[in-house]
Parts: structure tokens; sequence; C-alpha cells
């Protein structure tokens, strides 16, 4: 799929920090599903929250798994079927405004992820470092 929005294989927890990292309510992207092969999610941010939509396709048809008494509605293309919930009332909790995009914002989830391993690693280090190094002295009272 060649949508600046689709980030493919991501987990939940990375798309979490990829819409709270966008902080705007109708900030979206899809990714592959992590419990069903050949579904996409539809992941929406309202309110620090994400709501997850299966999009799924049948016989070359889309359709969003939308809430519960909105009728299923079919569409040639992903890209139709995301035109369509752009509008306010369609099915999803917000319009879809703000996509995501993959290119920048996996990057910087990289980024962060060596950040966070190299501070971790440096913290590790300092402490087995102090801990080898007062070893060696006596505490003051004994």
């Amino acid at each position: 799929m060649r949508l600046p929005y689709y980030h493919g294989k991501i987990s939940q927890a990375e798309t979490e920090d990829l819409l709270a990292a966008s902080g705007k309510d109708g900030s979206f992207l899809i990714r592959d599903s992590e419990t069903i092969a050949g579904t996409y999610c539809l992941c929406v941010l309202n309110q620090t929250f994400v709501h997850t939509y299966r999009i799924t396709e049948t016989s070359g048809k889309w359709s969003l798994q939308t809430a519960k008494g909105v009728p299923p509605r079919l569409f040639s293309s992903i890209e139709k079927l995301i035109l369509t919930y752009e509008v306010l009332g369609q099915g999803t909790v917000v319009p879809l405004l703000h996509p995501v995009k993959r290119t920048k914002s996996k990057v910087r989830m990289k980024m962060r992820k060596i950040y966070r391993i190299i501070v971790n690693t440096w913290k590790f280090l300092a402490v087995d470092w102090i801990k080898s190094t007062t070893e060696d002295f006596p505490t003051i009272g004994s």
C-alpha cells in the first residue's frame, strides 16, 4: 500500500505514540492489524484516546467496521474510504482531519528508540561503574 499515512507493521503502542505526538483530534494513520492477517487498522486520535477501526477487503471492495447501527459501506479504494470519513457523522468518533505521514514520523520514532537505548545503556554503565569503584573504598564509620 502506497499511502503516505500507511505505516505498515507497527504496534499498537507505536501507533499511540505517533498519534499522541501529533496532539490533534482527528489525527489518523493506517497500520497492519496485529491480530487478523490481511486486515488493516484505521487508528484515530480523539481527546488523548486512540480509536481503532478495522478496514477489510472483500471481492475488491473496502469497508470500515464503524459504530454499531451504522450500515456497512463499500468503497472501490482505501483513498475513497478515507475521503468519506473526513466528514463528521459518517461512523468514526471524529472526522479524519490530520493524516500522520509515515516517513518523518517513522524516522522520529526510530530516533527516539535509539536515544532511549543509549540513555538507558549509559545509566546502566554509570551505576555499574559507581558500584565497582565504591566497593574498593571503605565506608565512613567502619
